[in-house]
């Protein structure tokens, strides 16, 4: 699953904390799809180096599994001769 891959970047990740361990689940529901929480731990001074890394990481192999992440999208109806 896409949690199950998620989770297991973070564990194999040397800088990802193992105590406490990483969480990866359902967070919401949104309109277009469930929405995933992470909620992990990083060296304070590499913090944003190693998230948008991770982040990258996350991206590729969703990519490579096919998944794509939904847009919103919205449809604009004008009535017929209201637009000039």
């Amino acid at each position: 699953t896409t949690v199950a891959m998620i989770k297991n970047i973070l564990l194999n990740h040397p800088d990802v904390a193992t105590e406490p361990a990483p969480l990866v689940g359902i967070e919401s529901f949104g309109d277009s799809g469930y929405e995933l929480g992470l909620r992990y731990w990083l060296p304070t001074r590499r913090y944003y180096e190693l998230l948008y890394s991770i982040n990258g990481e996350i991206c590729r192999r969703l990519n490579e599994q096919g998944v794509r992440i939904a847009m919103p999208q919205l449809d604009v109806h004008v009535p017929e001769g209201k637009l000039k």
